[in-house]
């Protein structure tokens, strides 16, 4: 058995932690919804979708 060695062991051993890895990687981005472009919207951000006043107002009441 002369290929039952420490280096191929850990040869073998590599190569299926690299797997393990890929195959973690590709179900964790299917499990995990994504938040592309829609992340930026400004109703998910809890951001008005208006001011709440017009610009160029100065903020105080009219005379």
């Amino acid at each position: 058995m002369d290929w039952l060695s420490a280096e191929n062991t850990i040869v073998v051993l590599t190569a299926v932690l690299g797997l393990a890895a890929t195959v973690g990687a590709l179900w964790y981005e299917r499990r995990v919804p994504r938040r592309g472009a829609q992340a930026a919207s400004p109703r998910r951000r809890g951001v008005p979708a208006e001011p709440e006043r017009p610009f160029g107002t100065s903020g105080r009441a009219p005379r």
